[in-house]
Parts: C-alpha cells; structure tokens; sequence
C-alpha cells in the first residue's frame, strides 16, 4: 500500500511538472529586453561585456577568478534580460556568461543543448556553476542530469525553478545547489518548488525570497499569469546576486 501511494504521489508529482511546463513555455512571442538590460551591456571602466553568436560574457577587469557562472535563461526571453544580474554578479569578481540559445526551443527537442558547448568556449574559467531561470533551470539541470562525468560543473543556482522530475540529480550531492524562488512568484510558487524538491539532493539550500516575483529576475516586463512583486527589479537582482553568491559561488571557490 505504501509503494502505491508513493507511485500515484510522483505520478502527480510529474503531472504537476508538465502542467508548469506548459504554462511555462507556451508563449506568442519572444520577450524583448527593456531599456535597463540594454544599457547594461555596454562595457565600462570595470565591466567588460563580451558578445558572440552563442553567448554573453560578463567580466571584471580587476579580477581573475576562474570560477565562473552559466546562466540559461527562460523560455521565450532574449538572453539579454539577463544583463543586469550578471553585470551585478560580475562586480562582484565572477565571470557570468548568459546563454543564447532559446530555451524553449531545447525544451521542445528542436535545438541540442549548448551548456557544453558555451562552457569550452571559455577555457579559463574552470569550475562552473549553472543557474537558470525557469525552463532555464531545467535545462541545466538536465545537463547535469547526462552529463555526471562533467566534474568542471560544481553547482546549480535554481532561479524559480525544478529539475525535470524524469532526470533527478538527487544523487548528485557533491554539487552545491542552492533553489531559490520568489514569495509572490505565481508561475513556480513555493508549494510546486517544495513539491519537486525531491528531485535534488538532499544537501541543496532551499531559500524563499521575500517580496520576489516571477519576471523580476530578468528585465523582460510584466508575464502573463505572475502576481505583482512587493520589492524592486533592482532590489530583487541585487538579493538574486547576494543569494546566488553566498549559496554557490563562494562555497565552489572556498572548496577549490
């Protein structure tokens, strides 16, 4: 009886994960960065901003950190609504390289991933931890997932996202893994990030940040379906930043 409840509770476990795929992906068109994301990407005396046909590279000029940080972005939103995040994370030392390539279009099987293929595109930067915003999220954590002899990647920052229940890296506990999500996050509210927490390992931080909505983690504009966050873009990319940091990158670097 115990093995039934348990089978029909990840069965309803993974109708809830396809649910919130789908809510997630299903978009009309591809969501344009507003005018902050795009004054981000300009270099200045400290940020070097980098930018090719496969990715964004965010570097300080002042530091040579070779842990560096992936970012996938969500499903439907230009790379470039990432800029801001990673320009406040690369003030703080870290390389950051956003991804471009569509992640709902890898979601959706039509295009491979290109976690591997952005990563050996940046030689110096040895240990990596991914993070992704919502379908980005399950995108890294699928390369984790296939990819358990890849010893470069060290972490996985979770923006308002899950693992693909059908590829848990609950095993993976030599990962430090940090899923942080907003309080008035009405895509990937707390009870579905709980629900799925299953799917990582045990030693993962769980964190709820206060005030936090959905779209706020980029600089795309309001999304469909979101409640109205109690905090700032600003304030909201500058608690991603510290979190992100304290949970991840700073704990691969002490490690190295």
């Amino acid at each position: 009886m115990q093995l039934s409840c348990t089978k029909h509770f990840r069965f309803a476990l993974i109708l809830l994960f396809s649910t919130l795929m789908t809510s997630l992906s299903v978009q009309s068109a591809t969501r344009p960065a507003t005018e902050d994301a795009l004054d981000a990407m300009e270099s200045s005396f400290v940020i070097e901003v980098t930018e090719t046909p496969g990715f964004i590279r965010f570097d300080n000029r002042f530091s040579n950190k070779t842990v560096g940080l992936l970012i996938e972005p969500g499903g439907e939103v230009d790379p470039v609504a990432y800029a801001r995040i990673a320009r406040k994370i690369a003030g703080a030392g870290y390389p950051v390289v956003i991804d471009k390539t569509p992640s709902e279009l890898v979601i959706a099987g039509v295009m491979p991933s290109m976690v591997g293929v952005v990563k050996q595109s940046n030689p110096d930067i040895t240990a990596w931890a991914l993070a992704g915003h919502s379908l980005g999220g399950v995108i890294a954590g699928r390369y984790i997932a296939q990819n358990p002899a890849d010893i470069s990647v060290k972490g996985l920052a979770l923006w308002a996202s899950f693992p693909d229940p059908n590829m848990p890296i609950s095993y993976r506990t030599d990962l430090i893994v940090a899923s942080i999500y907003g309080e008035m996050d009405c895509l990937v509210p707390k009870e579905d990030v709980l629900g799925l927490a299953w799917t990582l390992p045990f030693t993962a931080t769980i964190v709820q940040m206060d005030g936090a909505n959905h779209a706020q983690w980029g600089d795309y504009g309001p999304q469909e379906g979101d409640c109205e966050a109690e905090i700032t873009p600003t304030q909201q990319k500058i608690r991603g930043k510290r979190s992100t940091i304290e949970l991840v990158l700073s704990q691969i670097e002490s490690s190295q």
